[in-house]
């Protein structure tokens, strides 16, 4: 019978904590929904739910650039290409949030939104995109855990600003 390689343990250690990670990743994406629905007015959480939706679409149109760094970290996977990945990310990126979120701040009326809502959505599309190139990375030179690890903590960020954004809205 042949022996399995000696990597595989440590293959599917990497798979479960991924998915475990990944699960609650879920759980917490799902959550943040629940609480901003339970903490926001009915209009509110129309806007909510209108702008989220734009950057789910953003965060689709991101995932090819994670593919893109994962091939690239493949091919070339010395850990000093981050900071140049990360550098041709913005250069690419940044223009093109930049010009979508301008051409959008007029159009921020008819989802009910102010402009500076639909400012605060690109901001937070153009601070997912270095996210992106990391998890690509990661994934490229083979940490996979280091890769679940940034999700989750990206997750448990999300649940953490909700305060923040209870108070703003207080005021």
């Amino acid at each position: 019978m042949p022996t399995p390689h000696p990597g595989w343990r440590v293959l599917v250690a990497d798979l479960l904590f991924f998915a475990a990670a990944f699960a609650v990743v879920n759980i917490i994406a799902y959550l943040y929904v629940v609480i901003a629905g339970r903490t926001l007015a009915a209009a509110e959480f129309g806007v909510f739910n209108a702008l989220f939706g734009l950057i789910a679409i953003a965060g689709f149109l991101g995932s090819s650039v994670q593919l893109a760094v994962t091939q690239a970290a493949a091919l070339n996977p010395g850990r000093s290409g981050l900071p140049a990945l990360m550098r041709a990310t913005f250069r690419i990126g940044f223009p093109i949030i930049a010009l979508l979120t301008c051409a959008g701040l007029p159009a921020a009326s008819a989802i009910g939104a102010e402009p500076k809502q639909v400012a605060l959505a690109g901001v937070v599309v153009l601070a997912m995109f270095p996210g992106f190139t990391a998890m690509g990375f990661l994934a490229g030179i083979g940490r996979i855990r280091a890769q679940a690890g940034v999700n989750l903590v990206g997750a448990v960020a999300r649940i953490a600003v909700l305060p923040a954004v209870d108070l703003e809205r207080e005021r």
